[in-house]
C-alpha cells in the first residue's frame, strides 16, 4: 500500500506544478487525476490515477465542486443513475469533493442537460 501511495505523491507534486487554463463548465464530465485516499474515498485508477468527474457547481476559474462517477452499477439514495457513452454511469454522491482544475487531464464529455436537471434535484433531496 506505501508504494501507492508513493506514487500518488508523485503524480500529485506534478500535476501541481502545471500551469492550465481550462473553462470548466457545469454539466461536463473531466478525466480527473485523483489519487490513493483512505478508507472507502473514490480514487482513480492507472499510472495517473483517473476517474472521471461530474461539474456540479463551478466556484471559481480554477475549481469546482464534483461528484465522481462509477461504471459499476449502484443503487440508493447516495447514487444518480444516468445513461453516457452508451452505457449507464453513476454518479457518488457519497464521494462529493472541491476539485482544483490542476487534477484535470482531459474533457470527456458532457451528461446531457435534462439528466443533470435530475441530477441536481435528486442531488438536493440527498443534502435534506
Amino acid at each position: 500500500m506505501d508504494k501507492i501511495y508513493d506514487k500518488w505523491n508523485k503524480v500529485k507534486k506534478e500535476l501541481n506544478s502545471l500551469e492550465k487554463n481550462i473553462n470548466i463548465k457545469e454539466g461536463n464530465i473531466y478525466l480527473t487525476s485523483i489519487g490513493r485516499n483512505i478508507g472507502n474515498e473514490s480514487y482513480g485508477k492507472g499510472d495517473i490515477f483517473l476517474r472521471p468527474i461530474l461539474v456540479l457547481k463551478k466556484l471559481g476559474h480554477n475549481y469546482f465542486i464534483g461528484i465522481p462517477l462509477t461504471s459499476k452499477k449502484k443503487e440508493g439514495n447516495y447514487f444518480f443513475e444516468f445513461y453516457y457513452r452508451e452505457k449507464y454511469s453513476y454518479a457518488m454522491f457519497n464521494q462529493i469533493r472541491t476539485v482544483n482544475s490542476k487534477r484535470l487531464l482531459k474533457y470527456h464529455g458532457k451528461i446531457n442537460r435534462k439528466d443533470f436537471i435530475d441530477l441536481k434535484k435528486k442531488f438536493i433531496e440527498f443534502l435534506c
